[in-house]
C-alpha cells in the first residue's frame, strides 16, 4: 500500500522489508531474495498485481517450508 499511496517512501520501507526478510528466514536463497527485490521494485509501477500475487505465493511456500 505504501507504494501506491507514499512512492517517495517507497524504497526505504522496501529495503527496511527485504532486510527484515534476509533475517528472519535463513533458508532464503539467493534466487528467492533476488524475487522478492524485483517484486518490490514492481509494486509502484504497472507490475503492482504481478507483483502483489507473486509476494503472496512466496509468504505461502515459506509458511509451509516453516510447518
Amino acid at each position: 500500500m505504501i507504494a501506491r499511496k507514499n512512492p517517495r517512501r517507497h524504497q526505504r520501507v522496501a529495503a527496511r522489508w527485504l532486510q527484515r526478510l534476509l533475517e528472519e528466514d535463513p533458508a532464503l536463497t539467493i534466487e528467492e531474495a533476488g524475487l522478492a527485490a524485483s517484486c518490490l521494485l514492481a509494486l509502484p509501477g504497472v507490475g503492482y498485481q504481478e507483483a502483489t500475487e507473486t509476494h503472496r505465493a512466496r509468504a505461502e511456500r515459506a509458511t509451509r517450508r516453516r510447518s
